[in-house]
């Protein structure tokens, strides 16, 4: 979490919210996909429970992982653009998962 943190923190805001691609990707990553499956696990005739459900989607919704950011680090590659993508689900993820969460 300490080496995400740097890179997250070596991030400029502006960066983040001027990149159009990334921003297309996470809502796509964050809203899109978990509404798409909540809607076919809710299409699927199968009784299912609903905290099963809340569980599933969830897992969707979630920001990325650390762990690219942290490979980075590690074999000294170029991460601006994954942190950049990472900060960005992150900060996304106060808005979305609450959203997400009302969705269901």
């Amino acid at each position: 979490m300490i080496v995400t943190g740097f890179a997250i923190a070596k991030v400029k805001l502006d960066h983040v919210l001027s990149d159009i691609r990334s921003i297309a990707f996470t809502f796509i990553r964050m809203l899109a996909i978990p509404c798409a499956v909540a809607l076919l696990i809710r299409s699927v005739s199968l009784p299912f429970d609903p905290t099963l459900l809340g569980i599933m989607v969830i897992m969707y919704a979630v920001p990325n992982a650390s762990l690219p950011v942290i490979s980075c680090h590690i074999y000294k590659i170029e991460d601006n653009t994954l942190s950049r993508a990472y900060a960005l689900t992150t900060i996304s993820a106060l808005i979305t998962m609450p959203l997400v969460c009302i969705l269901l």
